[in-house]
Protein backbone atom coordinates (compact mmCIF):
# COMPACT_ATOMS: atom_id res chain seq x y z
CA UNK A 1 0.00 0.00 0.00
CA UNK A 2 1.00 3.66 -1.22
CA UNK A 3 -0.18 5.06 1.79
CA UNK A 4 -0.38 3.41 5.37
CA UNK A 5 -3.61 2.32 7.34
CA UNK A 6 -6.03 4.28 4.56
CA UNK A 7 -9.73 4.30 5.31
CA UNK A 8 -10.93 2.81 2.15
CA UNK A 9 -9.34 0.61 -0.24
CA UNK A 10 -10.34 0.26 -4.00
CA UNK A 11 -9.30 -3.28 -5.97
CA UNK A 12 -9.26 -3.04 -9.10
CA UNK A 13 -7.39 -5.49 -12.22
CA UNK A 14 -5.19 -3.79 -15.27
CA UNK A 15 -7.54 -6.59 -17.38
CA UNK A 16 -10.40 -3.93 -17.39
CA UNK A 17 -8.80 -0.78 -18.84
CA UNK A 18 -11.19 1.33 -19.52
CA UNK A 19 -12.40 3.06 -16.38
CA UNK A 20 -14.34 6.42 -15.52
CA UNK A 21 -13.94 8.99 -12.72
CA UNK A 22 -17.78 8.58 -12.22
CA UNK A 23 -17.57 4.60 -10.88
CA UNK A 24 -14.61 5.26 -8.89
CA UNK A 25 -16.11 7.83 -6.68
CA UNK A 26 -19.33 5.59 -6.76
CA UNK A 27 -17.19 2.84 -5.43
CA UNK A 28 -15.53 4.85 -2.69
CA UNK A 29 -18.17 6.51 -1.70
CA UNK A 30 -20.54 3.27 -1.03
CA UNK A 31 -17.58 1.96 0.37
CA UNK A 32 -17.26 4.45 3.46
CA UNK A 33 -20.94 4.25 4.25
CA UNK A 34 -21.20 0.10 3.85
CA UNK A 35 -18.31 -1.30 4.33
CA UNK A 36 -17.68 -2.80 1.00
CA UNK A 37 -19.14 -1.60 -2.51
CA UNK A 38 -18.73 -3.53 -6.03
CA UNK A 39 -19.71 -3.89 -9.56
CA UNK A 40 -22.28 -5.63 -11.29
CA UNK A 41 -23.70 -6.41 -14.51
CA UNK A 42 -26.88 -8.27 -15.97
CA UNK A 43 -25.75 -11.57 -17.59
CA UNK A 44 -26.44 -11.40 -21.36
CA UNK A 45 -26.11 -15.07 -21.37
CA UNK A 46 -27.46 -18.40 -20.10
CA UNK A 47 -26.05 -20.21 -16.96
CA UNK A 48 -26.54 -23.90 -16.87
CA UNK A 49 -24.87 -26.51 -14.37
CA UNK A 50 -22.85 -28.99 -16.10
CA UNK A 51 -22.35 -32.76 -14.41
CA UNK A 52 -19.39 -34.88 -14.08
CA UNK A 53 -20.94 -36.38 -17.48
CA UNK A 54 -20.52 -33.15 -19.70
CA UNK A 55 -24.92 -33.07 -19.44
CA UNK A 56 -26.61 -30.32 -18.39
CA UNK A 57 -27.59 -30.55 -14.28
CA UNK A 58 -30.00 -27.51 -14.05
CA UNK A 59 -30.83 -24.47 -15.97
CA UNK A 60 -30.51 -20.94 -14.01
CA UNK A 61 -32.62 -18.00 -14.15
CA UNK A 62 -30.14 -15.41 -15.45
CA UNK A 63 -32.33 -12.58 -14.14
CA UNK A 64 -31.35 -13.61 -10.82
CA UNK A 65 -27.92 -13.53 -11.47
CA UNK A 66 -25.07 -10.83 -12.23
CA UNK A 67 -21.95 -10.65 -13.57
CA UNK A 68 -19.13 -9.15 -10.77
CA UNK A 69 -17.08 -6.66 -11.88
CA UNK A 70 -13.95 -4.55 -11.04
CA UNK A 71 -13.60 -2.55 -9.55
CA UNK A 72 -14.71 -3.14 -5.58
CA UNK A 73 -14.01 -0.94 -2.49
CA UNK A 74 -13.74 -2.09 1.10
CA UNK A 75 -13.07 -0.35 4.51
CA UNK A 76 -9.47 -1.36 4.92
CA UNK A 77 -9.86 -2.95 8.31
CA UNK A 78 -12.62 -5.00 7.19
CA UNK A 79 -10.30 -6.04 4.57
CA UNK A 80 -7.10 -6.80 6.77
CA UNK A 81 -8.92 -8.96 8.35
CA UNK A 82 -10.24 -10.63 5.87
CA UNK A 83 -7.05 -11.55 4.26
CA UNK A 84 -5.56 -12.47 8.00
CA UNK A 85 -8.59 -14.87 8.60
CA UNK A 86 -8.56 -16.76 5.39
CA UNK A 87 -7.18 -19.67 4.87
CA UNK A 88 -4.79 -21.58 1.52
CA UNK A 89 -7.80 -22.53 0.51
CA UNK A 90 -9.48 -19.49 0.25
CA UNK A 91 -6.03 -17.40 -1.93
CA UNK A 92 -5.84 -20.53 -4.24
CA UNK A 93 -9.80 -21.01 -5.18
CA UNK A 94 -11.41 -17.70 -3.84
CA UNK A 95 -10.89 -14.84 -6.32
CA UNK A 96 -13.98 -12.93 -5.14
CA UNK A 97 -12.93 -10.25 -2.58
CA UNK A 98 -16.61 -9.24 -1.91
CA UNK A 99 -17.20 -12.89 -0.80
CA UNK A 100 -14.21 -12.98 1.45
CA UNK A 101 -15.05 -9.93 3.00
CA UNK A 102 -18.47 -10.97 3.46
CA UNK A 103 -17.38 -14.84 4.97
CA UNK A 104 -14.93 -13.65 7.34
CA UNK A 105 -16.43 -10.08 8.77
CA UNK A 106 -20.32 -10.58 8.00
CA UNK A 107 -19.81 -7.34 5.86
CA UNK A 108 -22.31 -7.47 2.67
CA UNK A 109 -21.39 -5.49 -0.30
CA UNK A 110 -23.52 -2.17 -1.70
CA UNK A 111 -23.96 -3.56 -5.16
CA UNK A 112 -23.70 -0.66 -7.75
CA UNK A 113 -24.99 -1.41 -11.67
CA UNK A 114 -22.32 0.03 -13.78
CA UNK A 115 -21.08 0.23 -17.19
CA UNK A 116 -19.56 -2.74 -19.30
CA UNK A 117 -16.70 -3.47 -17.95
CA UNK A 118 -15.19 -5.94 -20.42
CA UNK A 119 -11.90 -7.79 -19.91
CA UNK A 120 -8.83 -7.79 -21.94
CA UNK A 121 -8.62 -11.83 -21.79
CA UNK A 122 -7.98 -12.76 -25.43
CA UNK A 123 -5.96 -11.45 -27.93
CA UNK A 124 -8.98 -10.65 -29.95
CA UNK A 125 -9.60 -8.02 -26.57
CA UNK A 126 -6.77 -6.27 -26.90
CA UNK A 127 -7.24 -4.95 -30.32
CA UNK A 128 -11.07 -4.09 -29.20
CA UNK A 129 -9.24 -2.09 -26.22
CA UNK A 130 -6.37 -0.43 -27.76
CA UNK A 131 -9.28 1.09 -30.63
CA UNK A 132 -11.35 2.35 -27.62
CA UNK A 133 -8.11 3.82 -26.05
CA UNK A 134 -6.88 5.80 -28.86
CA UNK A 135 -10.47 6.75 -29.89
CA UNK A 136 -11.03 8.33 -26.36
CA UNK A 137 -7.77 10.16 -26.52
CA UNK A 138 -7.36 11.30 -30.04
CA UNK A 139 -6.19 15.23 -30.00
CA UNK A 140 -5.83 16.85 -33.54
CA UNK A 141 -4.14 19.86 -33.50
CA UNK A 142 -4.34 22.22 -36.04
CA UNK A 143 -1.08 24.59 -36.28
CA UNK A 144 -0.89 27.36 -38.56
CA UNK A 145 -3.73 27.32 -41.13
CA UNK A 146 -4.60 30.49 -43.05
CA UNK A 147 -7.90 29.36 -44.03
CA UNK A 148 -10.48 30.36 -41.63
CA UNK A 149 -13.42 28.22 -43.56
CA UNK A 150 -11.08 25.17 -44.17
CA UNK A 151 -10.30 25.04 -40.20
CA UNK A 152 -14.25 25.22 -39.30
CA UNK A 153 -14.39 22.31 -41.77
CA UNK A 154 -11.59 20.28 -40.13
CA UNK A 155 -12.91 21.16 -36.77
CA UNK A 156 -17.27 20.43 -37.86
CA UNK A 157 -15.77 16.98 -39.59
CA UNK A 158 -13.04 16.33 -36.87
CA UNK A 159 -15.76 16.39 -34.07
CA UNK A 160 -18.41 14.48 -35.67
CA UNK A 161 -16.39 11.97 -35.44
CA UNK A 162 -15.98 12.57 -31.48
CA UNK A 163 -11.91 13.31 -31.86
CA UNK A 164 -11.28 16.91 -29.97
CA UNK A 165 -9.42 19.78 -31.49
CA UNK A 166 -7.55 22.52 -30.57
CA UNK A 167 -5.93 25.33 -32.52
CA UNK A 168 -2.18 26.34 -31.90
CA UNK A 169 0.06 28.96 -33.72
CA UNK A 170 3.07 26.53 -33.47
CA UNK A 171 3.93 23.03 -33.01
CA UNK A 172 5.25 24.07 -29.83
CA UNK A 173 2.41 24.35 -28.19
CA UNK A 174 0.95 21.77 -25.75
CA UNK A 175 1.86 19.04 -28.99
CA UNK A 176 2.52 16.57 -26.65
CA UNK A 177 -0.74 15.83 -25.67
CA UNK A 178 -1.72 15.36 -29.22
CA UNK A 179 -2.24 12.08 -31.67
CA UNK A 180 -2.21 13.80 -35.01
CA UNK A 181 -1.08 17.67 -35.86
CA UNK A 182 -2.44 19.06 -39.52
CA UNK A 183 0.36 21.44 -40.43
CA UNK A 184 0.03 24.74 -42.59
CA UNK A 185 2.95 25.44 -44.88
CA UNK A 186 3.79 28.09 -47.39
CA UNK A 187 6.40 27.11 -48.73
CA UNK A 188 8.16 23.32 -49.56
CA UNK A 189 10.99 23.45 -47.21
CA UNK A 190 12.55 20.05 -46.63
CA UNK A 191 14.72 20.58 -44.04
CA UNK A 192 11.72 22.04 -41.97
CA UNK A 193 9.66 19.76 -42.07
CA UNK A 194 12.30 17.03 -41.51
CA UNK A 195 12.96 18.93 -38.26
CA UNK A 196 9.49 18.99 -37.58
CA UNK A 197 8.78 15.87 -37.40
CA UNK A 198 11.86 14.84 -35.47
CA UNK A 199 10.72 16.91 -32.49
CA UNK A 200 7.35 15.64 -32.45
CA UNK A 201 8.80 12.01 -32.95
CA UNK A 202 10.88 12.91 -29.94
CA UNK A 203 8.23 14.57 -27.71
CA UNK A 204 5.61 11.57 -28.97
CA UNK A 205 7.71 8.65 -28.28
CA UNK A 206 9.34 9.59 -25.34
CA UNK A 207 6.19 10.58 -23.18
CA UNK A 208 6.17 7.20 -20.63
CA UNK A 209 2.37 8.69 -20.03
CA UNK A 210 1.34 8.76 -23.55
CA UNK A 211 -2.26 5.93 -24.20
CA UNK A 212 -1.44 6.21 -28.18
CA UNK A 213 2.29 5.88 -29.35
CA UNK A 214 3.32 7.89 -32.28
CA UNK A 215 1.07 9.99 -34.16
CA UNK A 216 0.46 11.21 -37.25
CA UNK A 217 1.27 14.78 -39.10
CA UNK A 218 -0.42 15.95 -42.17
CA UNK A 219 1.17 19.02 -44.02
CA UNK A 220 -1.21 20.69 -45.93
CA UNK A 221 0.92 22.55 -48.20
CA UNK A 222 0.27 25.73 -50.27
CA UNK A 223 1.83 25.66 -53.88
CA UNK A 224 1.41 28.59 -55.89
CA UNK A 225 0.24 28.77 -59.80
CA UNK A 226 4.23 29.61 -60.64
CA UNK A 227 5.00 26.12 -58.78
CA UNK A 228 4.91 23.04 -60.83
CA UNK A 229 2.22 20.81 -58.90
CA UNK A 230 3.08 17.60 -60.06
CA UNK A 231 6.94 18.27 -59.63
CA UNK A 232 6.42 19.20 -55.90
CA UNK A 233 4.30 16.21 -55.93
CA UNK A 234 6.46 13.57 -56.75
CA UNK A 235 9.36 15.36 -54.93
CA UNK A 236 7.51 14.78 -51.30
CA UNK A 237 6.14 11.51 -52.39
CA UNK A 238 9.95 9.89 -52.49
CA UNK A 239 10.76 12.34 -49.36
CA UNK A 240 7.71 10.20 -48.04
CA UNK A 241 9.07 7.11 -48.04
CA UNK A 242 12.27 7.69 -46.84
CA UNK A 243 10.93 9.05 -43.79
CA UNK A 244 8.50 6.11 -42.94
CA UNK A 245 11.75 4.08 -43.20
CA UNK A 246 13.80 6.70 -40.94
CA UNK A 247 10.76 6.86 -38.21
CA UNK A 248 9.61 3.10 -38.52
CA UNK A 249 6.07 3.40 -38.02
CA UNK A 250 6.46 5.29 -35.09
CA UNK A 251 5.21 8.95 -37.11
CA UNK A 252 3.00 8.73 -40.38
CA UNK A 253 3.96 11.51 -42.45
CA UNK A 254 1.22 12.86 -44.96
CA UNK A 255 1.37 15.49 -47.59
CA UNK A 256 -1.64 17.34 -49.16
CA UNK A 257 -0.81 20.10 -51.51
CA UNK A 258 -3.51 22.53 -52.62
CA UNK A 259 -3.03 25.54 -54.96
CA UNK A 260 -3.13 29.43 -53.52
Amino acid sequence: LVWKDPDIVLVHDAVRPLINESIIQQVAVAAKKYGAAGIVNPLTSNIISVNSDSFPSEFLDRNLYHASEMPQGFRFDFLKKSYEMCTNEDIEHGTECLHLVQKYTNINAFLIEGPPLWKVTFRKDYFAAEGCLKEKYLKVGLVNIPNSSLVSALKYHLEECHIKICILNTTEEQCSQLTSVVLGQTIVDLDGILNTIEELTEMWTGEPRRIVQGGLIIFLIYVSKKIIFSKTLNQLQKYTRGLTEKFQGNISPIFILTKV
